[in-house]
């Protein structure tokens, strides 16, 4: 057995039918504990401090830059060679989308494969595949008239450059502009070639060893830490404590209720009480088919909310939204692990799983969290800095993700009047275990007990226990093929998780903390890793400089459409 954490979890009572009085001992205790618990918020602010506010609280102290003079120096010809570097990295490197590349190959048919053979003598490690998604990120290169090694040279090139520019600008007011742009963009730079680094060791290789591929791995999981970071033990420690206290995150009910009357937003949450195959959603009768969407459904639902996106911000800059920079939705792929906004990527747009099929309260949590978090906030960095948004953001995405959470619990509690439930703890205790070497069977068993605790006793679990296990076993899937992308082997031989997923969790804790302190403008204005929080601190800017949305866009959809489809 391989080396990872003591889960220390009681087995799950076979029956979730069973009387809450008879449940293990262990677990009454827990639900008594969140009964009694603190709340969300305190528990956020029980956390320590993100050591970037402290620096940010600095800078902010010290004379800082207008944003008029920013954006006037953005455009001038000092700011030439930058804007001209900035502009080629976006054509070289617009499609070198991590999430995209790690879209496996027969997604569905391995997790069956694997599932049918889990707990009998054929189980074991599924082989998962990226060879789809390599060929069409190559073919994007090919058909751009470039080379992997083409991107790799100019890029090394331009961050040369760029180092160079910094060195020689002179350390004045006016010329900090100069400085902060360069800055951001070597950042950029540096994150792409991390990417390039990762999709050279995914390639076909003649030699396929065990020392080769730990090799590769080795390359791949250093990448993937210059982009996204390590899961330290403090943060591990916060997931673990986020699962003690929130286990059952809807035991609790807010006090307030929400804009949506209280007897209709419970009825909007109606997952797992039928199957999610379309035909048999579409042959429910229409009093409950009403409460499903599915993707073609999620789709217009979306449409409706981007265009309110273009509006607002063709009103901020005082021109007509351009057709170019407007997303597609595409709902024709069946193997996408999840819901995506593809800013950046060889045809970007919003992806949704062909077979996706959601209830009503899930899409106005997707709305805000997907277009008005992911879109808007992509739109925003674009247009004001040139880099932190579209083809020009970077991987990294706390910010992204902090933002798209926390607009997700104003849904909670503004819109639904829930309490406002905690980024689920499962992605960062997966990525610790495999930091710490566990391979892929390890991970689907924790995180799959950690779920069983977590739900088992839900209502909505007790109507079927079959559709229960079915959807615990779909979810925990999900959640450890993720933490194992970037892998060449789930055996898990050169230990790192896929990092990234940690953004949920640490994002929503960084944005708590930022806007505690009076920071929040700086993530709302676009995406960059955490330490270019330190730039944007220097520009005098604030919420009010930044394109406005008049309400929520889930709250808009409620009054325009769903209130009307689902209650008439």
């Amino acid at each position: 057995m391989k080396n990872t954490i003591n889960t220390s979890t009681d087995q799950t009572p076979e029956d979730p039918n069973q009387n809450i009085n008879l449940i293990d001992p262990s677990i009454k205790e827990a639900i008594q504990a969140i009964q009694e618990s603190i709340s969300l918020n305190d528990f956020y602010n029980t956390l320590p401090q993100h050591s970037i506010i402290e620096e940010i609280q600095s800078i902010d102290s010290k004379e800082k830059i207008s944003l008029s003079l920013f954006l006037q120096a953005k455009e001038s010809i000092g700011a030439q060679p930058l804007n001209e570097m900035a502009e080629k990295i976006k054509k070289l490197t617009y499609f070198l989308n991590p999430v995209e590349l790690f879209t496996p190959d027969n997604l569905n048919q391995t997790r069956d494969i694997f599932l049918k053979n889990k707990g009998t003598e054929n189980e074991g490690n599924p082989i998962i595949t990226y060879k789809g998604a390599l060929k069409k990120m190559k073919d994007t290169m090919q058909k751009e008239g470039y080379t992997l090694s083409d991107i790799k040279k100019t890029l090394e090139e331009y961050i040369q450059n760029v180092k160079l520019y910094i060195k020689n600008i002179p350390d004045t007011q006016h010329q900090q502009s100069y400085k902060i742009m360069a800055n951001g963009l070597y950042h950029k730079i540096r994150d792409d070639l991390s990417t390039l680094r990762i999709i050279e060791e995914m390639g076909d290789k003649a030699d396929t060893s065990d020392e080769t591929i730990a090799q590769s791995e080795s390359i791949i999981a250093q990448a993937i830490t210059t982009k996204y970071g390590r899961m330290e033990e403090t943060g591990y420690k916060i997931a673990q404590d986020m699962y003690k206290n929130f286990q059952i995150p809807d035991v609790k009910t807010a006090e307030n209720e929400g804009y949506i009357p209280r007897d209709q937003a419970q009825k909007l949450s109606r997952d797992l009480q039928y199957d999610k195959e379309l035909p048999t959603l579409n042959a429910l009768p229409e009093a409950e088919r009403k409460f499903y969407y599915n993707a073609d459904e999620i789709k217009e639902a979306f449409q409706v909310s981007l265009e309110k996106v273009y509006d607002s911000i063709a009103q901020w800059s005082g021109a007509p939204f351009p057709e170019s920079k407007k997303f597609t939705i595409d709902t024709t792929q069946t193997d996408l692990i999840s819901i995506d906004v593809r800013d950046k990527s060889a045809h970007p747009g919003i992806y949704i799983p062909r077979d996706r099929v959601i209830d009503a309260e899930k899409l106005l949590l997707l709305i805000d969290h997907e277009i008005m978090g992911h879109v808007f906030q992509s739109l925003v960095g674009s247009m004001l800095w040139n880099i932190g948004g579209e083809t020009a953001k970077v991987d990294d995405e706390r910010l992204y993700e902090g933002l798209a959470k926390r607009l997700e619990a104003d849904v909670q509690v503004k819109l639904l009047g829930n309490e406002e439930k905690p980024p689920l703890p499962y992605m960062p205790i997966g990525i610790h275990m495999a930091q710490n070497g566990a391979d892929f069977i390890e991970i689907f068993d924790t995180i799959k007990s950690l779920r069983e605790k977590t739900f088992a006793y839900l209502k909505s679990y007790k109507k079927n226990s079959k559709k229960a296990i079915s959807t615990i076993n779909n979810t925990t899937w999900k959640n450890t093929v993720r933490v194992f992308r970037g892998h060449l082997s789930t055996e898990n031989n050169t230990p790192f998780g896929f990092s990234k997923d940690l953004a949920y969790l640490d994002g929503r804790i960084l944005y708590h903390q930022l806007e505690k302190t009076g920071f929040k403008h700086l993530i709302s204005s676009g995406i960059t890793q955490v330490n270019a929080l330190k730039l944007l601190a220097r520009i005098d800017f604030t919420e009010a400089d930044l394109p406005q949305l008049k309400n929520s866009l889930a709250k808009d959809y409620w009054d325009e459409h769903m209130k009307e489809r689902i209650f008439g």
